[in-house]
């Protein structure tokens, strides 16, 4: 008989051998911290332009609501709303 040749075609394929322990977690490098961040960044200003929505609805329902204050004047509070809704809340979604 012939002498085996050492080849890819004489090797012999064998198990890997079974693992004693399952593999360990590899912990998450980068932590969700920046994402919370803006999460809480982003509910604070929606409440905050909330408010002032709440503020102006309250002065269509009645325009004397608020008396003579000056700085929840309805000039004051649109454009306060419409900045906050625009540049603040939606920016923080922008960043994402």
């Amino acid at each position: 008989m012939d002498e085996p040749t050492s080849g890819p075609s004489s090797a012999v394929l064998q198990a890997p051998t079974p693992r004693l322990q399952p593999p360990q977690e590899i912990p998450y490098r980068y932590p969700g911290r920046a994402a919370k961040h803006w999460l809480l960044a982003s509910v604070v200003w929606l409440t905050v332009v909330d408010l002032f929505g709440l503020v102006l609805a309250t002065q269509f329902i009645s325009p004397e609501a608020f008396g003579n204050i000056s700085w929840l004047a309805f000039s004051r509070v649109r454009p306060s709303h419409v900045s906050g809704v625009i540049l603040a809340w939606l920016r923080d979604a922008r960043d994402v």
